[in-house]
């Protein structure tokens, strides 16, 4: 079987892990960038929201940018809260999360180390199927490779490109 009949016994075998691996990849940086976000450190102040801008996202749904001040590290800080799914009024009280370390660095909630555990642990299964998969379908490729002899002479590959194409039985037939 000359190599690009074995490439495409291969690539044929191996879909699932063409997508896996790479679907697997990306859950697992998004669940890493969502465990580095994990806001159980931050300390909750007030901000208080000084302006709303309303838009309409792709569904047809409106939104909200909320734009508010709040305290941290004896400062006071400006920040803005993107793609609200409720209205606030201008001077309502909000809860603003933010980090001791980097008080830019803020939230509208608490949590999200536990998504990015399930995000990193569903990456490492897609990684790991697709790897499987792709391991598979190598055994499967050499299987065949054996079954079919291997190194074959020409006549006899010959012979099972025949038999397989039914062309013996259509000679017989004509």
């Amino acid at each position: 079987m000359n190599t690009e009949n074995k490439l495409a016994r291969f690539m044929r075998n191996s879909g699932p892990a063409r997508t896996f691996v790479p679907a697997g990849i990306i859950i697992l940086i998004f669940g890493i960038f969502m465990l580095g976000m994990k806001s159980d450190t931050f300390e909750e102040t007030v901000g208080y929201v000084t302006s709303v801008e309303e838009h309409t996202n792709d569904e047809k749904q409106k939104e909200y940018d909320v734009t508010f001040t709040y305290t941290a590290g004896g400062q006071e800080r400006e920040g803005v809260f993107a793609d609200m799914p409720e209205a606030y009024s201008v001077g309502q009280e909000i809860p603003v999360f933010y980090d001791p370390e980097n008080p830019e660095k803020i939230t509208n909630s608490k949590g999200g180390s536990l998504l990015g555990l399930i995000l990193i642990i569903l990456g490492a299964a897609a990684i790991a199927a697709g790897i499987l998969r792709t391991v598979t379908a190598f055994k499967k490729s050499a299987e065949l490779e054996k079954g079919a002899g291997g190194t074959a002479s020409g006549e006899s590959q010959i012979r099972r490109w025949l038999l397989e194409s039914d062309l013996i039985e259509a000679i017989i037939a004509l």
